[in-house]
């Protein structure tokens, strides 16, 4: 420990660390929505056309219940965001920089 009672390298390692780390989910986690929103309406657009035409029925009312259970169980977007949080709270400069690195890679994604 160094005088001050702050031990410099290590925090410097857990921000140099939460950084990249941030760098690489937020760049790779835009593409990946981009991807999976790319699909999602390619299917939704082959699903409602087949229904138009008659080739399959859609029960749009069990599908938003679908939907509505499986986001309430897992407590929804908020319920996420607040999992990554506490997970990150533990060392508040790989939270910091993680969060930096995180909303730098999204933007650049």
């Amino acid at each position: 420990m160094e005088p001050g009672g702050i031990n410099w390298s290590l925090l410097g390692g857990q921000a140099g660390l939460g950084l990249v780390l941030g760098l690489a989910v937020g760049y790779s986690l835009k593409k990946a929505i981009k991807v999976a929103l790319l699909l999602v309406g390619a299917m939704t657009a082959l699903f409602v056309g087949m229904a138009k035409v008659g080739f399959i029925t859609i029960h749009w009312e069990a599908l938003e219940a679908a939907y509505t259970g499986a986001m309430t169980q897992a407590g929804g977007a908020r319920g996420a965001l607040e999992r990554i949080v506490a997970w990150f709270s533990s060392s508040v400069a790989a939270a910091g920089s993680f969060t930096l690195g995180f909303w730098l890679g999204f933007r650049k994604g």
